[in-house]
């Protein structure tokens, strides 16, 4: 169907239905960032194929909100029948703004409550309502008139190995049990995909890039019920997990309040929990993420050795990579590059695949920061131009996401050259900052803008995210990230405090965040530059030890890859900032020329971008 049709064709089950308007999020029914095929609903609607977004439809209107990430992309995929609302601008209206302006009083909003988190109804559902617009929990009209809809994935579960997780999924549930007692919770669901495949040491493939299976975990105080698609690995599962009960998972949303476990228990949920379950609860404690998200998040002795495993991995793909390219980009294109990027990244030991899609953009199309190539319209590798290409690979030891941002051929000019530079200097900034215990992403945030700001530039995406261990590249709690949005501590009638979940915005020790400032022009360039990183075990030497209370820690590099040398204007580099350069370059040498002793192109790229400033 084209676009203008679809809209016509569900506006009629609206009429039908007698509703106003429908909500059509790009999240699944455990809020996951990337979904399977049969969950895009956001995309077959709208034709916009970014990872955020949400889509209103009304009987006589369509618009898309989206993040400056996508600002650029959605703007070229949708057609003239929607609105494209590019949030973080000035002026553009919120989705309840905009609903209250298209509505009259005694309309009726329709949402898919599966696929809509419990706090975020309740509060839309509060704001509607202050116009006497009602907010409905129906069922899935996009699914109505998505007649060639994909089948759900149905992959195998497989073990993660303890010598990566460091821990028994025993353990995990226990610790996780003790967490529950603690708070006087005899019951705890658990939704989201990765803190059930973290909690049990099991991966799958449901998800393109993201290592995970479509389930649902009820953790009672003494039983587990898991409720997953794959029954022919019934036997399997009921081995690795004794005395876990397995269950259908087409029936979770019916049945998971009917098993005797939540009679007269108090049940621990969290924001993300779809309204669909959440709704059949009273006694309910409500918190922004799960426990087992905050205990993901801090890398064990184990998982930190697994992602620096991982990484060496990357730098020494990349180095090939990078090299191979400077040398025969009058002959590529961006798609012929990216593959060959997946080849490398392939020969080495214990690969699973791409952690998300490559971006392998050259010149104007490197402004679209989330940008993928198209084979259709292939475009080839510009002479002096910027190539950035951002890539990460899931491997058995971990999950890597790493940018670099070159420049082909040898006439750089000197604007180009100025924005990598100081781009370059607000990664160095984040890098070298020692931050007090309790600090928060947004408050380092400006850090990794400063020297951009200083000329009238800037960026519109986060400046960091957690990155799990062969997880998802893009790893909750939202606050492990840097950026300058303010994650508010809780939700609901409970604080996270109460669940002593009261570091919930802060940076702790041994979390893993990237470090990726960036700077887009569009149809000129775009330059970013990502390291991941690990928040140090141990607080870090200070000037003045014990003067001021709280320990100081700093984020240290989990990657080691040269930057483009060629971009770098050392005039425009402070004494401290080419200090840390040089000490990052010099542990470039020490691991990358032993590792590519037999590639000489290879390791003369190295060389040259690890020369001494």
């Amino acid at each position: 169907m084209d676009p203008s049709t679809k809209l016509s064709k569900l506006r009629e089950v609206l009429i039908t239905n007698k509703l106003n308007a429908v909500i059509v999020p790009t999240e699944d029914a455990h809020q996951s960032e990337y979904v399977a095929d049969c969950d895009n609903r956001r995309t077959f609607i709208s034709g916009f194929t970014g990872s955020a977004g949400t889509a209103i439809i009304t009987l006589n209107s369509a618009a898309l909100w989206t993040d400056g990430r996508y600002h650029e992309q959605a703007g070229s995929e949708i057609s003239n029948d929607w609105v494209l609302m590019k949030e973080g601008l000035p002026g553009v209206p919120s989705q309840v703004e905009w609903l209250k302006t298209e509505l009259k009083s005694g309309d009726r909003v329709s949402v898919d409550g599966t696929l809509y988190s419990s706090s975020a109804f309740e509060i839309l559902k509060v704001q509607l309502a202050s116009k006497n617009i009602e907010l409905v929990h129906t069922e899935n009209f996009v699914d109505q008139i998505w007649l060639n809809r994909p089948l759900r994935k149905d992959s195998s579960i497989f073990q993660f190995p303890e010598k990566y997780a460091g821990m028994t999924w025993q353990d995990k549930v226990d610790a996780l049990r003790q967490k529950m007692s603690s708070v006087n919770c005899s019951v705890c669901i658990l939704s989201a995909l990765d803190d059930i495949a973290w909690l049990l040491n099991l991966r799958g493939a449901d998800i393109d890039y993201n290592p995970v299976f479509f389930s649902y975990l009820v953790v009672s105080l003494d039983s587990l019920y898991l409720y997953v698609q794959n029954h022919e690995q019934k036997k399997y599962l009921q081995d690795f997990l004794p005395g876990v009960r397995l269950k259908d998972y087409n029936t979770a949303l019916e049945k998971i309040p009917e098993l005797n476990c939540f009679e007269n228990s108090k049940v621990w949920i969290t924001s993300a929990t779809s309204h669909a379950i959440a709704s059949r609860f009273k006694n309910t404690f409500k918190t922004t993420v799960s426990h087992v998200c905050h205990m993901k998040a801090e890398k064990s002795v184990s998982e930190k050795n697994a992602m620096l495993s991982a990484n060496r991995k990357a730098a020494i793909v990349l180095s090939k990579y990078f090299s191979w390219v400077e040398q025969n980009y009058s002959a590529l294109t961006e798609c012929t590059a990216m593959d060959r990027l997946e080849e490398l990244y392939s020969s080495m030991p214990g690969y699973q695949g791409l952690s998300f899609p490559t971006i392998s953009s050259t010149g104007k199309t490197a402004s679209i920061m989330h940008y993928m190539p198209d084979r259709e319209n292939d475009r080839p590798l510009e002479e002096n131009r910027v190539y950035l290409c951002d890539s990460g690979a899931q491997y058995q030891d971990g999950t890597t996401d790493t940018t670099r941002t070159l420049f082909l051929g040898p006439n750089v000019d000197s604007y180009t050259r100025e924005c990598y530079t100081r781009v370059l200097k607000c990664h160095i900034g984040i890098a070298k900052q020692k931050f007090p215990i309790g600090t928060n992403g947004y408050q380092i945030d400006a850090l990794a803008r400063m020297h951009l700001w200083d000329v009238g530039l800037d960026f519109m995406h986060g400046t960091g995210h957690g990155v799990g261990v062969f997880l998802n590249v893009h790893e909750d709690p939202r606050h492990m990230g840097i950026s300058y949005k303010f994650v508010s501590q809780s939700f609901g009638s409970n604080d996270d405090t109460e669940a002593g979940h009261n570091r919930l915005n802060h940076l702790r020790p041994n979390y893993v965040v990237t470090n990726e400032p960036g700077y887009y022009e569009p149809g000129l360039l775009g330059i970013r530059i990502e390291n991941a990183c690990i928040v140090s075990s141990e607080p870090v030497e200070v000037k003045y030890p014990g003067r001021f209370p709280k320990k100081f820690y700093q984020l240290e590099s989990l990657i080691f890859l040269p930057y483009e040398r060629k971009l770098i204007d050392e005039d425009l580099l402070d004494y401290d900032e080419k200090t840390w350069l040089n000490d990052y370059n010099q542990k470039c040498r020490d691991l990358l020329l032993h590792e590519l002793s037999d590639d000489d192109v290879a390791s003369a790229w190295v060389k040259r971008n690890t020369e001494k400033i």
